[in-house]
């Protein structure tokens, strides 16, 4: 099955990743034009008539300008501003907006890369994030059993507003917090419960029953940087 790029994404224009129900994944890069038009092969993927309902996840990478050295601590970007800018802004607002999880990646030191530390294994992460994901079910299930409405939200991704303003509630704390950053950072009703959404998770993932400042200040970082070139 093929799908046409420009219309699911209209402003797609780098790389990215999407991964299907299945777990099978498919690359690809893509360059748009309005003379060119890019499809995706939807290989083994169960994308049926609704791509929105079916595909869980959906990952881009993307260089800070053509060079791909813009804000590189060692080596100087070739790009001219005028460039650079243009090329950042390629991605559109709206777009940006829809990403819970924005994650800048710098250079690896070489001190990092030939040391002997070891980070987590990934059986302990996967243990951490099954331990929030049995909490995120047990909530919604008991959430649906008191519900006389019947709802398909089994995560936290899921929730709808309803689900937002019931289990995302903050202290005052986070609410001086969430109330300055929707000034400072201009966030959008999109991206303001995308943040409190992400928070419950984060919080989820520490083991604790309401969301701290803290969650709440993590959740805050990933949202998408001001580029000042």
């Amino acid at each position: 099955m093929s799908i046409n790029l420009k219309t699911a994404f209209p402003d797609l224009n780098y790389h990215f990743k999407m991964i299907g129900t299945d777990g099978d994944v498919v690359r690809t890069t893509t360059q748009m034009s309005e003379t060119h038009q890019g499809t995706l092969d939807l290989l083994r993927i169960n994308i049926g008539l609704t791509p929105a309902k079916t595909l869980k996840r959906v990952s881009y990478c993307v260089h800070p300008c053509p060079c791909g050295y813009w804000g590189d601590s060692q080596k100087a970007c070739t790009c001219a501003p005028a460039i650079v800018t243009k090329y950042q802004k390629r991605i559109s607002g709206p777009l940006l907006d829809r990403i819970d999880i924005h994650i800048e990646v710098p250079r690896v030191d070489y001190e990092k890369l030939s040391g002997n530390k070891l980070g987590e294994s990934s059986e302990t992460i996967r243990k951490r994030v099954q331990t929030a994901r049995d909490i995120q079910h047990t909530r919604f299930t008991n959430h649906q059993s008191t519900n006389s409405r019947s709802t398909d939200v089994l995560c936290n991704a899921d929730m709808r507003i309803g689900e937002v303003r019931q289990f995302c509630q903050l202290q005052p704390e986070g609410q001086s917090l969430m109330r300055a950053a929707m000034s400072q950072l201009n966030l959008s009703a999109r991206a303001y419960h995308r943040i409190l959404k992400l928070s419950r998770t984060i919080a989820d993932l520490a083991g604790s029953e309401d969301i701290q400042s803290t969650h709440l200040a993590e959740a805050l970082q990933y949202r998408p940087k001001i580029m000042n070139v």
